[in-house]
């Protein structure tokens, strides 16, 4: 959950940086034997299946993109930690 709050905070400028969690969190999976980095899409693609079933008719296609938008950012910041730690 603190990856996702650092994500809001950071909405106004995702293309300047990832916060040092998300690269943390990236490295520690790279550590993990077995782990594959496409789970980070995996994780991606649940967190939205959740929140469509969850939101039901307030899951709009607003909403839709801002998660998107806001996950894709996450995804980013976990593999740049996964790649370059």
């Amino acid at each position: 959950m603190l990856v996702i709050k650092q994500g809001i905070e950071r909405l106004d400028h995702l293309e300047v940086s990832y916060s040092p969690a998300l690269l943390y969190i990236g490295a520690k999976h790279r550590d993990k034997q077995k782990f594959c980095v496409d789970n980070f899409g995996l994780f991606r693609d649940s967190i939205l299946f959740i929140w469509k079933q969850v939101l039901r008719d307030k899951w709009t296609t607003q909403a839709q993109q801002a998660w998107e938008t806001l996950l894709d950012y996450i995804i980013a910041g976990f593999k740049a930690g996964f790649h370059n730690s």
